[in-house]
């Protein structure tokens, strides 16, 4: 299991997405975010990775499912909240969201 999981984080440091954040001057890893959603209430989450590129957010968000296709348009909605809120908190547009499946 720890192999498996050395192979994934190996693979994914070798990403471009990877080389494009480390080229970014500015870097979130793990970053708390909390927004109002239109119901109202208010959603908390953890992108797990977030940096600017052209003074535009690209957020990734890394997955380890099995069967990535069955929650794809969920995961892609998820992206949507995290974009809207980044916006709302800082004013800099979502140039890009991807969804990393490390076992791909």
């Amino acid at each position: 299991q720890a192999n498996l999981a050395l192979g994934w984080v190996e693979k994914a440091l070798k990403s471009e997405l990877i080389q494009r954040a480390r080229d970014s001057k500015k870097v979130f890893r793990e970053l708390p975010i909390t927004g109002k959603q239109e119901d109202g209430s208010y959603l908390n989450a953890v992108i797990d990775l977030v940096f600017l590129e052209n003074d535009e957010w690209v957020i990734v968000d890394y997955k380890s499912d099995q069967d990535p296709k069955k929650l794809e348009e969920k995961y892609k909605k998820q992206l949507g909240y995290y974009g809207k809120m980044l916006l709302e908190v800082t004013g800099k547009k979502v140039k890009e969201t991807n969804l990393y499946f490390l076992r791909k």
